[in-house]
């Protein structure tokens, strides 16, 4: 190879990294103004502990569900929901704070202060157009007046927990009792409902924070008593004979990372292309926009780093089926990943205010309730991501740092990097948290399929949560 040749190639290297930087800093920048995955969760667990907060349990197992998860007096239930609700307004845009404004005031009226809840109706018929007929409604409701049209205007406009108490204000206004008792009926049945899903929701978080505490506990004392073969070491300390330049390793990593940019530009072509097969297949729509708008779109962005990591470091796959210790390390990074991924997503909620973007699957997962469209998100997060971004931020990534620089430097780099290509600055820092505990297990396991497994029961539990919480 020529000198000039040489000297081009690095010109295009340069270039597409300059790209790359500023592609990734737009990403970065207009992220800071959108809420996090914990602020929209956030809202959605509130609903699902109002809703069920709004009738008496049927059976004992329904009476200790609730005891557990909520406050045995509603006042408190209220109190504790409007403060979130509050808490929530301040990090909204105009039409989310409108749309809180709604549930806000009916939550005064349940705590019987009427006047703040038509002052805060009031508020939101200056904050949106769109929701002015709503809450005047739901003012003129709680007067005693029944202007026309309410019954459809509250149904299109409210839901969950706060269409049914304003329904039920509507139906006592009409003396309509047949009405509140087909209402009063399927709140009942809602109320159940509402209580296995906060429990499924709960259940993720708390349990793993307990279990991976006592892991940590564990960690401890046998660093404690076994300080020569304590787990939580860098052992091997010993640098492998290097294969790799610093030059090569970004190359990679720039080559993949043009590639995913262009691929992601292309797509809306290629789902363009495709919806011809959703008229020529009896798919339904969900499926259709799960298996190609999600699962193919992702593989496509990332399947060209397969001949590109082959290409620079062959013997970067380390997924060995027969040496059963990855399973061990598995299940015991994903438990001790669990608190310090949690600590560190309210750290980054505290620090961005609440923003700093989410998942752009959130608004799709929480919609609609077809199996196989849930099935093929999952294959996508629980299968396809840990497979890809396992060997590329591990596999070939770590591994070639390592080659170049100290094992602690090489697993912050990469787990820096596998946060910063999620294009979220909310996630940075607890993604960075989980990379490195990714790293750590792959550094002491060498083998792709204990981060794999971490990556898997990650996603899978997120997955878990998210759904229950939107399916009320």
């Amino acid at each position: 190879m020529t000198n000039i040749q040489v000297y081009g190639r690095r010109l295009v290297l340069v270039l597409l990294s300059l790209c790359g930087a500023v592609f990734m800093g737009l990403s970065l920048f207009g992220s800071a103004t959108l809420p996090q995955s914990p602020t929209l969760l956030d809202l959605s667990q509130t609903d699902l502990m109002l809703q069920a907060a709004t009738a008496k349990p049927k059976s004992g197992f329904a009476q200790a569900l609730k005891g557990i998860l909520l406050p045995s007096d509603p006042q408190a239930a209220y109190s504790q929901a409007l403060e979130s609700y509050l808490k929530l307004q301040q990090r909204a845009d105009d039409l989310t704070r409108a749309q809180l404004d709604l549930r806000i005031g009916i939550l005064h009226t349940l705590l019987g202060k009427t006047i703040e809840a038509e002052i805060v109706w009031l508020e939101a018929k200056e904050r949106s157009p769109d929701l002015a007929l709503t809450a005047e409604t739901l003012r003129k409701l709680w007067q005693g007046e029944v202007i026309d049209q309410a019954e459809s205007t509250l149904e299109q406009n409210l839901d969950r927990w706060s269409r049914s108490y304003a329904l039920e204000q509507l139906y006592g206004l009409k003396s309509d009792t047949l009405a509140q008792a087909k209402l009063l009926a399927q709140r009942q049945e809602d109320h159940y409902r509402a209580l296995v899903n906060l429990a499924i929701a709960t259940a993720v978080p708390i349990g793993g924070s307990f279990l991976g505490s006592l892991v940590w506990l564990a960690l401890i004392l046998q660093c404690l008593l076994q300080p020569d073969r304590r787990i939580l070491s860098w052992q091997p300390h010993s640098r492998p004979v290097s294969v790799i330049t610093p030059v090569q390793i970004w190359q990679a990593m720039v080559l993949w990372f043009s590639s995913y940019v262009v691929i992601s530009s292309l797509l809306p072509w290629f789902l363009a292309a495709s919806s011809w097969l959703q008229r020529q297949l009896p798919l339904d729509g969900a499926i259709y926009q799960a298996l190609f708008g999600v699962f193919l779109a992702y593989c496509l962005t990332m399947a060209p780093m397969i001949p590109i990591i082959k290409s620079h470091l062959p013997g970067a796959w380390q997924a060995k089926f027969n040496s059963w210790p990855w399973l061990a390390w598995g299940l015991g990074g994903y438990l001790a990943a669990v608190p310090l991924v949690l600590i560190s997503s309210s750290l980054s909620e505290r620090l961005w205010q609440g923003n700093g973007g989410s998942n752009p699957l959130l608004p799709i997962l929480s919609e609609g309730d077809n199996l196989v469209a849930k099935l093929i998100f999952w294959l996508t997060l629980a299968v396809a991501a840990p497979l890809f971004e396992e060997y590329l931020f591990r596999g070939f990534f770590l591994a070639s740092l390592r080659q170049v620089m100290a094992v602690p430097w090489a697993i912050l780099g990469s787990a820096f990097a596998f946060a910063l290509v999620h294009l979220n600055l909310g996630d940075l820092i607890p993604l960075t948290t989980l990379g490195i505990v990714l790293g750590f297990v792959y550094h002491k396991s060498q083998n792709l399929l204990a981060p794999m497994l971490i990556h898997c029961l990650w996603n899978s539990g997120s997955l878990i949560s998210i759904l229950a919480l939107a399916q009320i």
